[in-house]
């Protein structure tokens, strides 16, 4: 980024820095784009004085002709007579500027009533506070020029125009000039909308009323006549010539709905030289014309359309528009996710190369200038060589620091939250329209301290453009997740965009792009119309395809891994919805209204309802042993039956068996492995619920049933575990409770069941807040858990669990709160690369996951309808648990763990220890492994000997367990702990830690 000194043109080397004036900016209002852009946009301006005054905080004394101590003549820019014909040259700029950016969609008419209008109070009088928000004296300025236009033009018709412009006398306090007279109370130059107006006038105001109420102007632009200003210098005064042009087709612009891309603030850039709504733009080449709209300007107005990437790697161009083709690609959007994308442009300042062709009305002259270069008097900051009022120029894109491909992040979200208070570029790190600043700083609008104690602002330059060449330091010819700057999202997630190998500066410029790395392809990324809810997604495979359903209001959709609905149907069911292979067609089982609903998905889809003599009340279970796949587990009120897939296509399927419970009793969840299930049910009113399974075993749980699901302990007996209210988990084995424990403040009603520890057992997983936890089933924590997202996001959605890493461990995926899909490794608690993705904010989330012998389809979605499939190229894969039931038959199971190695020592001395330590506040847990089901007993003594705590525990055989010790009431020091084991067979073992409270 090169940093632009402005010299002072005379005898010293005067340093100047021209910067928008910081200045509270009102909201915008009756923005075009809601309703579309009009063809012709008609402005009627007219021309305002003040009464005289000798003010030294306004320019001049409130007359056209007294912004000028000395007769600079005609050599100036703006020279005086400053008229209704000098007006409609700078409005001539404006119809020429937008008919060439909106490639004719757009004409700009205009009428100007030439008699001065002058209003009844000096200047100061109408001009708001400095940074103030109160903008009341303004808007009754307008009022009184306008009624006074319909007094001084009885017979006119103020109606059928889009823009009211209001000329006035003297300068803007939209820039600070150091040196020149004060202008704390010159009017600032603004839009109004009728928002505006409502703010002071109530909001039943309709606008300024003409002709007796018939006629109504419902906003003004607020413009000086130049912004020339005279300087004082230490050799005198020194006129510095700041031309309108650049001021008011932004003015347009915000009639036409451009939101302001400077820091509104601060008045600093934000976009700089490469779009128009930006200080560094208006006032660019000394305000005789801005670089043209950037391309998001351009298609937020309708006047282009990008070409959206949707191939997942090649070889693309892009033509500068001055010069483009019909069929050439000018614009190239890239989707990050369903609110952010990359806009990609080629600009090139002198498209033509016939170097820049200005057109310039003085007094009753017009002439051509042609410069082929910048030269000494025409650059971006000096324009001594200009004389009168630009009208024209052949390629406004001149006015560009540079050529070459820009890279825009846009961020939708943003723009649609800070639209209103037009602030969406006002945060620097979180900007609506932000450039990828090629040369990997970004810094415009930043603002540095010379040596000599003057403060600069760095804006836009040559090096912040994409092409082969580009000599700045940090330029790598690369944008990826890796580069400076980088292609991820705005949150700093991955979006996989990876852009590279820009070829050199022409107007014609081309790059090669991918979406994906080695491991991981995008693949489709649509909307599904009419959807509110995808959190039930689940993969599956059909016929050797990745196929993925869910429900929405209870209705059905099946979608290929690219994300193509295949097949729907409402009123199918309420409950997650199960599925399975079987007889060449893919069967899908739903609960609606107390009925199972059963889908035939082939060629031909059969739907089939089957009316029970008994209600059901839980999601029904595809039934999968080592010879079966063909029954459906459905529990309804007391009872759970088992029904038959038919044989043949079209059959029914038949009711083989049922198990009785209480008659008062429904099922609220059937969990199912092998030859094995188990179910929970509860009957109304009571505060307990009861666990079968179909063993005959049964166990009163106390509380609020929320979850069931199952693992297999050893080659015959299941663990089945449960989650009630008050974030209790139940553990049972064969008709017994093996452990209970509380999760603590857990804020989720859902976990999952995966054998992800190096020991091979299986641990429990669940989300709560902002951490991803991992327990084992006597409540301990696993090593480097809990997880916790590092901004400080809460978690959402189910967690799914898949192993394809050979460094152990599986890895578990999640949607955290901003949208991002993360993955991270259930052995160290870290997030593994690419992840985590960007994908979309929402209210809830869906992820799936499908393996067909071919392919891996990750797929995740969200409550709008928004779905996106990822390809997966990792070496090793096994899916371990994917949806809220752990796979697309509902079954809950979790398999099995492995077999676990007893430690040596009855007491692991390895293993006994306490965390954290040190200890600052609230509890430290003591831990510990034996070989046995052990008493455990733990005294904590002080430096002096003094016994401060007496803690006793059970401990089962080879599993980690804990027990806390809270410090609230402990002084700082260090404390030591002995932990003693006595096993059921007689043996003793003891160890002793340190642990170390600091306050």
């Amino acid at each position: 980024m090169r940093i632009f000194f402005k010299p002072l043109f005379f005898l010293l080397l005067f340093l100047l820095n021209i910067t928008v004036v910081s200045q509270v900016v009102p909201s915008r209002s009756q923005n075009f784009p809601s309703s579309g852009v009009p063809d012709t946009l008609r402005i009627l301006a007219i021309l305002v004085e003040f009464q005289t005054d000798n003010d030294r905080t306004t320019y001049g004394d409130g007359k056209f002709n007294s912004i000028y101590s000395t007769n600079y003549g005609n050599t100036i820019l703006d020279p005086l007579p400053h008229d209704s014909a000098y007006f409609a040259s700078h409005l001539e700029f404006a119809k020429n500027y937008y008919h060439k950016n909106s490639r004719g969609k757009m004409a700009v008419e205009y009428t100007i009533l030439p008699e001065i209008i002058t209003v009844s109070n000096t200047m100061r009088n109408y001009s708001p506070p400095v940074k103030s928000n109160d903008f009341k004296p303004i808007v009754d300025f307008s009022i009184e020029s306008w009624q006074k236009a319909d007094t001084l033009y009885p017979n006119f018709d103020f109606s059928g125009y889009d823009l009211y412009v209001i000329f006035h006398a003297g300068v803007g306090r939209d820039i600070s000039v150091p040196g020149s007279l004060g202008n704390e109370r010159d009017l600032p130059s603004i839009y109004m909308g009728l928002d505006l107006y409502r703010k002071y006038y109530g909001t039943s105001y309709q606008g300024i009323q003409l002709r007796n109420g018939s006629q109504r102007v419902t906003n003004s632009a607020i413009l000086p006549q130049t912004q020339n200003r005279e300087v004082d210098l230490l050799t005198g005064k020194s006129l510095f010539e700041i031309t309108i042009n650049g001021l008011l087709v932004a003015t347009i612009g915000s009639r036409l709905g451009l939101p302001d891309l400077f820091n509104t603030e601060t008045g600093l850039s934000a976009i700089g030289r490469f779009g128009l709504m930006d200080g560094q733009s208006i006032f660019a080449y000394n305000g005789l014309f801005p670089p043209e709209l950037s391309a998001w300007e351009k298609i937020y107005l309708g006047w282009a359309t990008p070409v959206e990437l949707n191939t997942v790697a090649g070889a693309a161009s892009l033509a500068a528009s001055g010069v483009a083709n019909a069929s050439d690609t000018v614009i190239l959007k890239i989707p990050i996710n369903s609110s952010e994308y990359f806009l990609v442009e080629n600009r090139q300042r002198d498209s033509k190369g016939d170097g820049a062709r200005l057109l310039i009305k003085n007094g009753n002259s017009v002439s051509t200038k042609v410069f082929t270069s910048d030269t000494s008097g025409f650059y971006s900051y000096s324009t001594e060589q200009i004389d009168g009022v630009v009208i024209d120029v052949d390629e406004f894109d001149w006015s560009l620091p540079g050529s070459g491909v820009l890279i825009w992040h846009i961020n939708e979200e943003v723009i649609a939250s800070k639209k209103s208070s037009n602030t969406i570029n006002n945060d620097k790190n979180n900007k609506g329209v932000d450039l990828e600043e090629a040369d990997g700083i970004q810094d415009i609008g930043e603002q540095f301290t010379t040596i000599f104690g003057d403060i600069i602002t760095a804006e836009g330059s040559e090096d912040d453009f994409w092409f082969k060449g580009n000599e700045s330091e940090l330029f790598k010819n690369t944008f990826n997740s890796k580069s400076r700057p980088d292609s991820r999202s705005s949150s700093g997630a991955g979006s996989l965009i990876s852009l590279s190998d820009f070829s050199e500066n022409a107007n014609r410029i081309y790059f090669r792009f991918k979406t994906g790395d080695d491991n991981i392809i995008p693949m489709a990324d649509r909307k599904i119309n009419s959807v509110t809810k995808t959190s039930d997604l689940t993969g599956v495979v059909y016929s050797g395809e990745n196929l993925f359903y869910f429900t929405s209001s209870d209705t059905l959709y099946i979608l290929d891994e690219n994300g193509n609905v295949k097949f729907t149907t409402p009123g199918f069911s309420e409950f997650p919805v199960a599925s399975s292979e079987y007889n060449s067609s893919l069967y899908l089982s739903g609960v609606k209204s107390g009925r199972l609903n059963l889908l035939e998905y082939s060629s031909n889809a059969t739907l089939m309802n089957v009316q029970l003599t008994s209600p059901i009340t839980a999601s029904a279970v595809m039934r999968h042993t080592a010879t079966e796949m063909n029954k459906v587990l459905v529990g309804a009120a007391g009872k759970v039956y088992t029904l038959e897939l038919p044989a043949s296509p079209g059959s029914s399927p038949v009711i083989r068996d049922s198990i009785l419970i209480g008659g008062s009793e429904s099922v609220l969840q059937i969990a199912s492995a092998e030859t094995y299930f188990s179910f929970a049910a509860a009957a109304p009113g009571n505060d307990y619920f009861n666990v079968y399974d179909n063993l005959g075993n049964s166990v009163r749980v106390s509380g609020t049933f929320n979850k069931l699901s199952i693992y297999k302990q050893t080659d015959t007996d299941y663990r089945i575990v449960i989650l009630s209210d008050k974030n209790m988990v139940t553990v049972i084995e064969k008709g017994k409770i093996e452990s209970q424990f509380s999760l603590g403040n857990m804020q989720s009603e859902d976990f999952y069941l995966s054998p992800s520890g190096s020991d091979g057992m299986v641990y429990i997983h669940y989300l709560s807040g902002k951490k991803l936890h991992k327990v084992n089933i006597y409540g301990a924590s696993a090593q480097n858990f809990p997880y916790y997202d590092s901004k400080d996001t809460d978690l959402n959605g189910h967690i799914l669990s898949a192993d394809f890493s050979s460094a152990g461990g599986s890895e578990l995926f999640f949607m955290t709160g901003e949208g991002e899909l993360s993955g991270i490794n259930s052995l160290t608690g870290g997030i593994f690369s690419p992840f985590p993705l960007s994908f979309n904010k929402s209210k809830s989330y869906g992820l799936g996951i499908s393996q067909s012998t071919t392919k891996t389809v990750l797929a995740v979605s969200d409550s709008a309808g928004y779905f996106r499939s990822y390809e997966l190229k990792y070496p090793i894969m096994k899916i371990i648990w994917t949806g809220k039931y752990g796979d697309h038959r509902n079954s809950s199971f979790a398999g099995s763990g492995n077999a676990v190695s007893p430690a040596s020592q009855l007491l692991s001395e390895k293993l006994t220890y306490n965390y954290p330590n040190p200890v600052y506040t609230g509890t430290t847990y003591i831990r510990y492994v034996v070989n046995e089901d052990s008493r455990i007993n733990i005294k904590i003594f002080d430096m002096a000997g003094d016994l401060v705590a007496d803690l006793s525990d059970f401990a089962p055989a080879n599993y980690e367990k804990e027990h806390p010790w809270n410090i609230d009431n402990i002084q700082s020091g260090i404390y030591i702990a002995k932990v003693t084991a006595t096993s059921g067979s007689g043996k003793t073992g003891s160890q002793t830690i340190k642990i170390a409270v600091i306050k």
